[in-house]
Order: structure tokens, then C-alpha cells, then sequence
């Protein structure tokens, strides 16, 4: 039988994202993103294919054994939460590989776990005790793309979840959208009455981040702090990232220069 990287390998590559504190900007964890190797630049449609064909719970083994590699060959111990989906929770045979390879990393390897439901989860109490088992080993676990789909916050209600990550298009309607807006503010109450954390991904534009930080929003990734990459850091600040997404956002781009200093305009970000 042909082990899951000679499978999975030749496919996909792992790359790593940054999740942000929104008030320090400093580095958190990172969300570890499948790209396939040129033949589909689909990702999502690419996952539901293999949900559908039973092949999900062995590329969600992949992405964990990578993970765990790609950390214990770095100097540092950078956090990494990766994606999951539904079904695998519900899988009685996944949780038993899981726990042996959590049961079995170095202790400094931090990873931890975001759930996809592009299908909803048919076992709860299965996933609550893959939850549970996570937790109990030292991993956060969230629910991704909640407000879209099946990610309802009744789900991470009942699985107990650490936080949950708002859909992308919430992040680029605020500008547009009554409803985003109220959607996201619902969240931040509740998840602040449940002790959960909330994160905003597709971040790409001061103004966005300056209102999801002001609503309360814990965390962000984005564009403007940076795109996912194979790099990993130990530690990191993204105040220069964000200054320069303000100083382009007042400045034709051949008006630019180097900005040594940012000031705070109506929405604009707080920098003091």
C-alpha cells in the first residue's frame, strides 16, 4: 500500500497563512492551506469531490503528518491549526490515528484544528469527543466559515469549541452590507457570553480591519498582514504591513513612497 505522502505529495503542497492579534498585531498561529500542484486551482470543489468519494479522512491525515514534519524540522514552535473536515470528525478510526500522532509529537509542536462543514456533521457526539480528545491534548479547535453553509454557532456551542472564524464574504461585504455587519456583531456577542475567541479571515484593507477590530474581532489573516506561504516565523509583528496598507490606501500608487509614519484618519486603524 502507498503511504499517504507518496499519494498526497505529488499533489498538494502545504502552505501557511498567519492569524493576527487584531489590538497587537503580533503573530498567533498560522492556518495551514492546501495547494494543489497545478492540475485544479479549486481547492473547495476539490474537497467536496473527495468527501464524496471517501477519500477526505486520508487527506486530512496527510495535512496533519505534514504539518507536524514541517514544525519539528523548524527552530521554534510556531502554532499551526489545520483544517478538517466534517466527516472525518465522525470517524471513529481517524480519531484513533489522531490521538497516537498527538500522543506522540514533541511536546513543543503546537498544532491545533479548524472544521470545515461543507457537509454537516451527522455524528455530534462522535465530533464532540474528537473535540474533546483535541482539547485534552493541548489543541484549540474552531468551526471555519461560520455564517455560511452549515457552520451555525449552535454548532460550536455544543462541540465547546475554542473559536469561531467568520466566512470570508462577511469580511468584504462590511463596506456594502447592513446585514454583514449585524451578522458579525451578533457573533462577537455571543462568542464573548460563550468565552470563545473570533476570527476574520480575508482581511485586505485597513478599513476592514479597523472596524472588525473595533467590534471586537480577536484575530485576523488576511492579504494585508500577508499571503500564505511555506515560510513559517517563531514570532512576528505585522505593524509595518498594516502602516503601508494605510499610507497606499490615501496615495496614488505613483504618488507612493516609503512611509516612515501613519496617522490615524477617521476609520483608519489606530496606531498609537
Amino acid at each position: 500500500m502507498k503511504s499517504l505522502h507518496s499519494i498526497f505529495g505529488k499533489k498538494f503542497a502545504q502552505h501557511y497563512q498567519p492569524i493576527v492579534d487584531m489590538q497587537t498585531l503580533d503573530l498567533v498561529r498560522y492556518e495551514a492551506l492546501l495547494r494543489p500542484l497545478g492540475f485544479t486551482k479549486d481547492t473547495e470543489a476539490l474537497i467536496r469531490q473527495m468527501e464524496k468519494a471517501g477519500e477526505i479522512r486520508e487527506l486530512d491525515l496527510w495535512s496533519i503528518k505534514t504539518a507536524l514534519l514541517r514544525l519539528e524540522q523548524h527552530e521554534g514552535n510556531p502554532i499551526v491549526a489545520i483544517n478538517l473536515s466534517a466527516k472525518s470528525l465522525c470517524d471513529p478510526l481517524f480519531h484513533g490515528e489522531v490521538e497516537w500522532l498527538l500522543m506522540e509529537k514533541p511536546d513543543s509542536t503546537r498544532i491545533g484544528f479548524e472544521i470545515t462543514e461543507s457537509e454537516s456533521i451527522s455524528d455530534m457526539q462522535m465530533a464532540r469527543r474528537f473535540v474533546a480528545m483535541a482539547q485534552s491534548l493541548n489543541c484549540s479547535v474552531g468551526l471555519d466559515d461560520f455564517g455560511v453553509g452549515n457552520a451555525r454557532f449552535r454548532v460550536a456551542e455544543q462541540l465547546e469549541l475554542n473559536y469561531i472564524k467568520l466566512a470570508a464574504r462577511l469580511t468584504t461585504m462590511i463596506d456594502s452590507s447592513t446585514q454583514a455587519r449585524s451578522m458579525i456583531e451578533k457573533a462577537v456577542k455571543m462568542t464573548g457570553l460563550y468565552g470563545m475567541q473570533i476570527v476574520a479571515e480575508h482581511i485586505d484593507k485597513p478599513m476592514q480591519y479597523a472596524w472588525l477590530r473595533d467590534t471586537g474581532v480577536n484575530l485576523g489573516q488576511g492579504w494585508m498582514f500577508d499571503k500564505a506561504t511555506s515560510q513559517l516565523h517563531t514570532s512576528r509583528n505585522f505593524r509595518p504591513e498594516l502602516e503601508k496598507a494605510i499610507y497606499d490606501a490615501f496615495h496614488p500608487a505613483e504618488d507612493r513612497k516609503p512611509a516612515n509614519k501613519v496617522v490615524s484618519i477617521g476609520m483608519s486603524p489606530r496606531l498609537a
